[in-house]
C-alpha cells in the first residue's frame, strides 16, 4: 500500500499513510520514540502482519524518494521479524548494517543527591542538639543515583556509611502483663527515669514509650465467665480485665510521665502459657502515628517470660481470617484480636523491616532457646536474658543496642528477573569482604566510616535502619540497526 503510493509518487496518499502510522506509533507499546534529530515510523504491509522499522534524520530522509531507496537497502531479509534488528554490535556489522547506522549505547551512572555524611558531636545541652533535625543527619552517601544500564554490562558505584555520634533514638517498651510478670512490673515502674539517665550517655535526643499485652479475649485463651472477665486472677489478687494490647504511653521525652503511667498498670491473666505478643508487635510496627515513631533509630523492647502464639493458633478460638497487617487501635486499644488471627513470623519480619524497627527480646532464661531461633529469622534483632524480676533490664537494653548498632548491613529491594547485584565491602581494620559477606560490616563504633563498591544491573534500595540510598534506572536492551533503542523504566 505505502510502497505503491511512493512508486507512483502519490504524495497525498503517502502523507495520509505517514500521518496514520504516526498516530499508531503514539498509541502502541513498541517503545519507539521521537526526538529532534530522528523520527521513527512503522511500515504497515498487508494490515501490518509484517513490521519493519526505519529511523531517519528529520529533514533529509523525510522525502518519498529517500524513504523508498532506504527501504530497498534494508538489511532485513524477507520474513525476518522486527526483533532481529536488535543484536550484538559485531553481529550487526557482519549482517551488513553499516556502523553509522548502529545505535550502540553504554551504561553510566549519575549522582543526583550526594550530601556529605554528618560529623555530629554529642552535646550536653539538649536544646542545642535539637537544632539539627533527625532528617538533616546523613549517615549514608550518596543518597540518590540515576543508572543507565546495558544488558550484560555491569555498572559499579561506591557508597559509604558513617555511624553518627549523638544519633536520636526512639525506644518502645512492650511488656507482657500476664500474672507471672507481677514482680517484673514493680521493677519496670521506675524504668523511665533510670533508662533516660543511662541513654543520655549515648544520645541527647532520646524518647521512650510503653505498651502492654496479654492475650486474645476469646476462649480458650481466657475465661469468658463474667466474673473472670472482671478479674481473671484467683484469690484476693486484684487484676485488671484481660486485653490483647494497649498503647499506654506514646513516645515521649518525659521519663517521669513514663514512671507515673506504668505505675498505674495492673497485672492481668489468661489460661494458656503462650501469650499474644505477636498481635502487639504487629500493632506497634504498623501504628506509627499512634506510637509516635520518628525517622530515627527505632528500638522495640519485647519483655516476656513465656512463648508466643503465631499464625494458625487462632483457629483454637474460631478465628480463621489471616492477620491483615493494618493498624486497628481505638482509644489506644487493639480492637480486632477476636477477628484476625495472630500474624506469622514472616509477616512480622516484613512489617518490622518496612518500618525499620530493631527488636530486642528481653526474655527469661527458660525461653532463651525459643527466642534465639526467632532472632535468627528476624533481621536486626537481639536477645537478652531477663532476670527473674527484670532487675537487669537497663543493662540488657544498653548491651543489645550496642550490639545492634555496631553492625551495618546493606539490603536491596526485590530484583527484576535476569538482574544480579554483588557487594564488596571495606570494613574496619582493613577487612575486605565480597559476595553475601560483602553486605555486612561488624564492630563499627561511633565515628567509624565503612565503604562498599556495588556492581549491579538493577534498581536497588540500600538502607541501614532509617538511612536510604535510592537508585533510578533505565535499561538498554541491546545494539540496534536503524532503530530507536527500546528502554524500560
Amino acid at each position: 500500500m505505502l510502497l505503491a503510493a511512493l512508486i507512483h509518487k502519490d504524495l497525498e496518499l503517502y502523507q495520509t499513510e505517514i500521518n496514520c502510522l504516526k498516530s499508531l506509533t503514539q498509541k502502541n507499546s513498541f517503545g519507539i520514540s521521537n526526538n529532534k534529530e530522528k523520527k521513527s515510523c512503522l511500515f504497515r504491509i498487508e494490515d501490518y502482519a509484517c513490521l519493519a522499522c526505519v529511523v531517519f534524520p528529520a529533514v533529509y530522509r523525510n522525502s518519498p524518494v529517500h524513504l523508498l531507496l532506504f527501504y530497498f537497502q534494508n538489511f532485513l531479509k524477507q520474513g525476518e521479524s522486527l526483533s532481529t534488528r536488535c543484536d550484538e554490535f559485531q553481529s550487526l556489522l557482519t549482517r551488513g548494517c553499516t556502523e553509522d547506522m548502529i545505535e550502540d549505547p553504554h551504561g553510566e551512572y549519575k549522582v543526583l543527591q550526594n550530601k556529605t555524611v554528618t560529623n555530629r558531636k554529642k552535646v550536653k545541652d539538649r536544646s542545642r542538639a535539637k537544632q539539627l533535625k533527625p532528617e538533616d543527619i546523613t549517615q549514608i552517601q550518596p543518597q540518590k543515583l540515576n543508572l543507565t544500564l546495558r544488558s550484560g554490562e555491569p555498572q559499579s558505584f561506591k557508597l559509604k556509611f558513617k555511624r553518627a555520634e549523638d544519633y536520636p533514638i526512639d525506644l518502645y517498651y512492650l511488656m507482657d502483663l500476664s500474672f507471672s510478670m507481677a514482680d517484673d512490673l514493680e521493677n519496670v515502674k521506675n524504668l523511665g527515669t533510670s533508662l533516660m539517665s543511662e541513654m543520655s550517655k549515648i544520645t541527647s535526643d532520646f524518647r521512650i514509650g510503653f505498651g502492654s499485652f496479654v492475650e486474645k479475649t476469646v476462649m480458650p485463651y481466657i475465661s469468658t465467665t463474667p466474673a473472670k472477665l472482671r478479674n481473671p486472677c484467683t484469690g484476693d489478687q486484684n487484676c485488671t480485665s484481660p486485653f490483647s494490647y494497649k498503647n499506654v504511653l506514646k513516645l515521649t521525652e518525659d521519663g517521669k510521665l513514663f514512671n507515673t503511667l506504668v505505675g498505674q498498670q495492673h497485672i492481668s491473666g489468661n489460661l494458656d502459657s503462650p501469650e499474644g505478643g505477636f498481635d502487639a508487635i504487629m500493632q506497634v510496627a504498623v501504628c506509627g502515628e499512634q506510637i509516635g515513631w520518628r525517622n530515627v533509630t527505632r528500638l522495640l523492647v519485647f519483655s516476656t517470660d513465656a512463648g508466643f502464639h503465631f499464625a494458625g493458633d487462632g483457629k483454637l478460638g474460631g478465628i480463621v481470617l489471616p492477620n491483615d497487617g493494618k493498624c486497628h487501635l481505638e482509644n489506644n486499644v487493639y480492637t480486632m484480636s477476636h477477628y484476625y488471627d495472630y500474624p506469622s513470623i514472616a509477616h512480622l519480619v516484613q512489617k518490622l523491616s518496612d518500618n525499620n524497627i530493631q527488636t530486642i527480646f528481653a526474655v527469661t532464661e527458660e525461653f532463651q532457646p525459643v527466642y534465639q531461633e526467632l532472632k535468627n529469622l528476624i533481621p536486626k534483632s537481639a536477645v537478652g536474658t531477663l532476670s527473674a524480676n527484670s532487675s537487669n533490664v537497663i543493662n540488657l537494653i544498653i548491651d543489645a543496642y550496642n550490639s545492634l548498632s555496631s553492625e551495618v548491613i546493606l539490603e536491596n529491594s526485590k530484583l527484576p528477573e535476569g538482574v544480579t547485584i554483588a557487594y564488596k565491602s571495606h570494613c574496619k581494620n582493613g577487612v575486605v569482604s565480597e559476595g553475601e559477606s560483602g553486605r555486612k560490616c561488624s564492630n563499627i563504633s561511633i565515628g567509624d566510616e565503612v565503604s562498599s563498591r556495588t556492581p549491579l544491573c538493577c534498581c536497588v534500595l540500600v538502607h541501614h535502619t532509617e538511612d536510604l540510598m535510592e537508585l533510578h534506572r533505565q535499561t538498554f536492551l541491546c545494539s540496534s540497526c536503524n532503530n530507536s533503542v527500546s528502554t524500560r523504566k
